[in-house]
């Protein structure tokens, strides 16, 4: 004797819709992640030596002769990661998303401590001569050289009156760090989604190098004295 049942019909279960997160689960995740990546960064220290095809040795830098800079042992290039699980509010199901939210270096700024700067994305710079600068003007502190900073917008001279003999500026590298936020769920069909949020407050913040301290000086000629006797007077 067989028996049979009756196999009710599968339905599919639908998605389920992804709402994006209020700032009260936003807000601690950035919190967490800014103070993580404050710990594990550096600005790394500034060195320098002169530009390639330079016949002059470096004791010092001179003016009008281009100058290499780049930071060694700066540790901002990759990008770091802070998860956080948390399932979407609400009764029945829900979906269960990571918010993951990643910081990494946008934009470098070099302050080369005479009035100047200047800016640079994509560019690594703990590698030699990440960038090359020529001063003009000797660093002479009663031209105010100890004072002439142009750090990014929003932020002071980490290293002021800290000149370590006269006539001496700072060079420091400011690393731009950039958060961005990302929802990550999964559907029941196996779907995977990457969703960019909209964080609704700027964690961004800079990071300074240790500086290197430069006196730029100035090739002075030697007055030639002629050897030769000076004519009777007629």
């Amino acid at each position: 004797m067989y028996s049979c049942s009756v196999i009710a019909d599968v339905l599919p279960v639908l998605p389920l819709a992804y709402t994006a997160p209020p700032p009260l689960v936003v807000a601690p995740l950035l919190a967490s992640a800014e103070a993580q990546v404050q710990q594990q960064l550096s600005g790394g220290q500034v060195t320098s030596e002169f530009a390639s095809g330079s016949l002059v040795p470096k004791h010092g830098l001179i003016v009008r002769v281009p100058v290499c800079f780049w930071a060694p042992g700066a540790t901002v290039a990759s990008a770091k990661q802070f998860g956080l699980v948390a399932p979407e509010a609400g009764p029945g199901r829900q979906l269960v998303v990571n918010y993951v939210a990643s910081a990494s270096e946008d934009e470098t700024w070099w302050d080369f401590g005479d009035g100047t700067s200047t800016t640079q994305t994509g560019v690594d710079t703990t590698q030699p001569c990440a960038v090359t600068h020529t001063y003009y003007h000797v660093s002479a502190d009663a031209y105010g050289s100890d004072h002439q900073h142009t750090p990014p917008p929003g932020q002071s001279d980490p290293f002021p009156d800290t000149e370590p003999a006269p006539d001496y500026q700072s060079v420091v590298v400011w690393h731009h760090i950039h958060f961005s936020l990302t929802a990550y769920y999964v559907q029941s069909d196996g779907t995977q989604y990457a969703v960019p949020v909209q964080s609704g407050a700027d964690a961004d913040f800079w990071v300074p190098s240790q500086p290197e301290w430069v006196q730029v000086q100035q090739i002075e000629s030697v007055p030639f004295v002629c050897p030769c006797p000076t004519p009777a007077a007629q």
